[in-house]
C-alpha cells in the first residue's frame, strides 16, 4: 500500500507533477519512500548489470556510490536516476502513450526497471525528487501479494529476470 500523506509538505503529488512540467527531459519523476516510522527505503535503483548480479549490491553502493546510489546517500536536489521503485511514480501521458504501460511478463520486481529503461531509450529521463516523501507499507504489499520474503525468492525469478534485462532481453 501507499499512503501519500502530509510529511511535512501536503501537496506531494502536485511537487511531481509540477517538476515534470518544468522539465521537458523528464519523462518519470519518484519520490523518497519511508517507513512508517519515517526512515528512508530505497527508492532508486539502477539498471541490472553482470557486475551486481554477482556482488552484493550494498557492498557496490559502499564503493561506487556515484554509480549505485542508495538510501544512504544523502542528496536533497533531484537527481537523474536509471530507475525509480514501483511503489511511487508519475508519468508523462506521452510516455505512457508510447511504452504502453508495465510489461505483465515481469512478475512482482523489476516490471518498473524495464519500464523506466524502455522510456530511456524513448529519450525520457527518469529523476528521484527526494523533497517529495510517501510513506510505503512494503510488507501490507508483500501480503497483499502473497509474495514470500524477499529472501526466499531471492536467486530464483527476480535474479533471472535481472539477468535478462542486464543481457538486454525482455
Amino acid at each position: 500500500a501507499v499512503v501519500i500523506e502530509a510529511t511535512g509538505d501536503t501537496k506531494t503529488l502536485d511537487r511531481l507533477v509540477e517538476f515534470l512540467q518544468a522539465r521537458p527531459d523528464a519523462g518519470i519523476v519518484g519520490p523518497q519512500l519511508i517507513h512508517s516510522d519515517g526512515s528512508l527505503q530505497n527508492s532508486i535503483d539502477n539498471f541490472p548489470g553482470i557486475l551486481d548480479q554477482f556482488l552484493n549490491k550494498s557492498l557496490l553502493r559502499a564503493v561506487f556510490p556515484a554509480r549505485y546510489p542508495g538510501k544512504r546517500q544523502s542528496t536533497e536536489s533531484p537527481i537523474p536516476v536509471d530507475s525509480i521503485v514501483g511503489a511511487c511514480f508519475v508519468l508523462r501521458r506521452e510516455v505512457a502513450g508510447r511504452l504502453g504501460g508495465l510489461d505483465e511478463r515481469f512478475f512482482v520486481f523489476l516490471e518498473e526497471t524495464d519500464f523506466c529503461m524502455r522510456a530511456r531509450r524513448e529519450g525520457f529521463q527518469t529523476w528521484f525528487f527526494p523533497a517529495a516523501r510517501v510513506r510505503h507499507e512494503l510488507a501490507t504489499v508483500e501480503q497483499q501479494r502473497r509474495v514470500p520474503p524477499l529472501a526466499t525468492v531471492r536467486g530464483t525469478w527476480q535474479d533471472e529476470s535481472a539477468l535478462k534485462l542486464a543481457i538486454g532481453e525482455p
